[in-house]
């Protein structure tokens, strides 16, 4: 997780150098962000990784040599801290689970606006995840569900899911609900254990796709 006074480190990989250029001017326009690093395949994301040690690395899922995806499963056996933020043209219900369940802190699509794509990467930097509104509209759409009556929940866990799914952090979700931070990491916990959630990736997932939240909330 970034310091709230320090930049956050990101590293841009996609094949096309246009979209790099592209990517890489948006982000300049936040004096949040440094880019410190571009690659165009999953070898340089790897590369890149290991030699600048970013907070968040801004991949491409389909690219040549070494797709995002093989090279998100090789980091995650790396070991290295830095959250993936996927980028890609493709907004296919089952494909953005797939790459969410295989470790992505969030999907964005290439066409979003530089203030969603800014929102994208504080939401992962403080520990969040994120879907972009186009990409979590699909996903509801396709499920076609209404909010599921779970009852190994409570309202204040359902509460504290919606948060999740929203991209807030404990901090943030304590400070909405008005609870200390333990009190929300012991609600995200518990919810993970009843859900048999591996983490707030799946948690998130799970919101949307029993339509627990819907893109504008």
């Amino acid at each position: 997780m970034s310091a709230p006074d320090k930049p956050i480190r990101v590293v841009i990989v996609d094949d096309h150098r246009l979209v790099r250029e592209g990517v890489r001017a948006l982000l300049t326009t936040s004096p949040r962000v440094d880019v410190v690093g571009e690659g165009a395949d999953g070898h340089d994301a790897i590369r890149l990784i290991a030699s600048h040690d970013p907070d968040i690395l801004m991949m491409d899922v389909s690219m040549p040599r070494m797709s995002g995806l093989e090279a998100m499963r090789e980091i995650g056996r790396q070991g290295a801290r830095c959250r993936v933020l996927m980028l890609s043209i493709y907004d296919n219900p089952e494909y953005v689970v797939d790459v969410m369940r295989a470790g992505a802190s969030g999907y964005i699509l290439k066409d979003v606006s530089a203030v969603e794509m800014l929102n994208a990467i504080e939401s992962i930097a403080n520990g969040g995840t994120y879907l972009s509104n186009a990409v979590a509209s699909t996903i509801i759409h396709a499920d076609r569900k209404k909010p599921a009556a779970d009852s190994r929940l409570t309202d204040r866990e359902i509460d504290v899911l919606r948060l999740i799914a929203r991209g807030k952090s404990a901090k943030e979700i304590a400070k909405e609900l008005g609870v200390s931070v333990r009190t929300a990491e012991t609600h995200r916990q518990n919810l993970r254990r009843k859900l048999d959630a591996r983490n707030v990736v799946e948690l998130t997932l799970y919101a949307i796709m029993n339509g627990h939240v819907t893109p504008e909330a």
